[in-house]
């Protein structure tokens, strides 16, 4: 990390990492170094129903500060989206949010199913 990222826990079992000055590409190449290390602890999952270690599922989202609509809820939201889709392509994985739709067409040129969205609570 460099000496302004910031990494904290966010809600229950989610955390948020603030990266100054970074673009949605090296952000995600970041969040993918940390999946990557996340495996590699093969950590076990106690969980009922879960795999037999702790993955991680990653939304990425970037934005220029001062930019249109440039508001920390925004860039939440993209980031929570992002992960939400990540969860339901499989977890376990890093989508960045300015490629969503990328993620998803490339998944359906693989042929595979692709579960249907649920519905969340809007938090305000």
């Amino acid at each position: 990390m460099r000496p302004l990222d910031l990494a904290n826990r966010y809600r229950g079992e989610e955390f948020a990492l603030i990266l100054p000055d970074m673009d949605c590409d090296s952000a995600c190449m970041v969040a993918e170094e940390i999946r990557c290390a996340v495996m590699g602890l093969q950590i076990a999952h106690g969980a009922m129903g879960a795999g037999d270690h702790v993955t991680l599922s990653v939304g990425v989202a970037s934005q220029i500060p001062g930019g249109a609509d440039g508001s920390p809820d925004r860039l939440l939201g993209a980031a929570d989206e992002a992960l939400y889709v990540a969860k339901r392509l499989g977890r376990n994985r890093v989508i960045c949010a300015e490629r969503v739709l990328a993620e998803i067409a490339a998944l359906d040129r693989e042929a595979v199913a692709i579960p249907s969205p649920f519905r969340r609570k809007m938090v305000l």
